[in-house]
This record gives structure tokens, sequence and C-alpha cells, in this order.
């Protein structure tokens, strides 16, 4: 009774295609069931490096691999990464891409998407490009906080927070795609108190005039269109006496938006003494 034969796996090397390239430590070419081509493969440092060469051909898929060897031997010279979809870089702008949907959903605004797309494009991206996402820990971290002051651009505290912050939302995204299991501490940034000033006698002055002429009046707030990029009514606020008091009393959103007013228009009454 012949034994039955076992069926292979479709992504498993096909044995009589397997060939070891001369020369160039572990590089080998094979084919599988799943595919026509011949695919090469590099092992190093505990790492598989594969990739389809997209030819039939013997003599290209030896080229193709011989010329993968060197792409491999160079990026790892230069420190970037050896694969496509590990990369820092990669899981950012994967990052990037992921919130664009959620702008098309309207969960974030649009403006996230430019501040964030800048943000890449002039320091994390050319300055993470060379790391693997499991490589960035404490150290790369603090490194690149640290580069990003210098003479002439010596950022707060807080436009660092906004640099950590997105760097600890990338580094989350690639955990949720299973590119890291762990993600790494990062470093503590110290707020500074830095109180803002009460209206000065001449803000008050403004303040007390404008606030006192608009009593009765209606006054419009608008909201910024993204998708237009020009403002819309939103409501109509009417200034009443208990506004006015509850302005000169205490600071609020409205105050905030008397004095801007007031820093445009000018009102010929003075404050009663």
């Amino acid at each position: 009774m012949k034994p039955k034969s076992v069926k292979r796996e479709a992504t498993v090397p096909i044995p009589s295609t397997i060939e070891k390239i001369r020369g160039f430590n572990t590089l080998t070419i094979y084919k599988m069931e799943a595919s026509k081509f011949y695919y090469v493969r590099y092992f190093e440092d505990g790492k598989i490096s594969c990739r389809s060469t997209k030819t039939e051909d013997r003599s290209e898929a030896l080229k193709f691999a011989e010329n993968f060897f060197v792409e491999l031997k160079s990026k790892k010279l230069n420190n970037l990464p050896l694969t496509k979809k590990s990369g820092f870089s990669v899981c950012a702008w994967g990052l990037l891409k992921e919130n664009e949907a959620r702008v098309a959903r309207k969960e974030i605004a649009a403006r996230k998407i430019r501040d964030d797309r800048h943000r890449l494009n002039n320091d994390i991206v050319p300055f993470f490009k060379k790391y693997e996402a499991h490589e960035v820990d404490y150290r790369v971290i603090n490194e690149y906080l640290a580069q990003l002051n210098t003479e002439d651009r010596e950022l707060s505290v807080s436009s660092l927070k906004v640099q950590l912050s997105h760097i600890k939302t990338i580094l989350k995204f690639a955990q949720r795609m299973n590119i890291i299991s762990t993600l790494p501490a990062d470093p503590s940034l110290k707020t500074i108190d830095t109180p803002r000033s009460w209206f000065s006698s001449v803000e008050y002055n403004k303040l007390h005039n404008t606030a006192l002429a608009n009593i009765g009046k209606v006054k419009k707030v608008f909201s910024f269109d993204e998708k237009t990029q020009t403002q819309k009514p939103l409501r109509n606020i009417v200034m009443t006496q208990e506004l006015y008091d509850m302005t000169l009393h205490r600071q609020t959103d409205i105050s905030i938006a008397i004095i801007a007013e007031c820093r445009f228009s000018s009102f010929g009454r003075a404050a009663p003494s």
C-alpha cells in the first residue's frame, strides 16, 4: 500500500528550488507553491529578510538577489531599517493616514493633520528615519528632544510636550499594529508656571467703556469652517447688564473677547471716576 503524499504548505520553499548563492553568506533563492516567481531570502543577526524577485527566470533572480544583498548591507551600514514595515517613520506616516480617515469622519479637525504633517516633515522623520520602531526607547526619545533646542531655535516646554505626545502616539500606533509589544518610558518635562498678567489700567478703562457701550446690543459669535476656510455665524449673544457685571468682575471668555475688540476699536466715553 502506497503512503499518502503530504500536501506542502503554499508558502513553504520547494526543496528542489532552494539555491544558496556562493559568496553571499546566507543569501538564498527559492520558489514556493503560492507563487510562480522566485523569492530571495537572507538571514543575519536573528532576522530574516525576504522579497519576491518578480521573475520566473533563474538568472534574473540571481541578479536580483545580489542587488538585494547589497541593499541590505547598505541599510545596515547607514543604520536604516531593514524592512519597509517596521521602521518608525513608516509607523508615523501610517498614523497620519489613519488620522486622515478620522478627519473624513469628522472625528478630529483637519488642522491637526496639517500640524502633524509639518512636524513629521521638519523634525520627527529626519531624526527617526534610521530607527526601527522597537529601537525607539527612552534614550532615543531624550536625544531627540535635546537636539530640538539649538541656538537658532529654542522650544518652550509646552512645544516639547507636543513633540513628545506625537512620538508617544506613533508608538501606540505601532503597538496596535503588533510591530512592538511594549511602550518605552518617556522623559518627563517640567512645566514652568508663567501666569498671564491681568489688565493694565488702560486696558481696564477700554474694557469698562466697551462693555458699557454694548449693553443691549447683539454680538455674533463665529466658527471657522476648515473646508471652506471661512468664518460662519455660530450664535448670537445679547450683551445684558448681568454680562457686563460678570465681564468686569471675572476673567471669562466674554471679557477676553471684549478686550480683544477694544484693541481694534476705540470709544469716546471715559470711565466714571
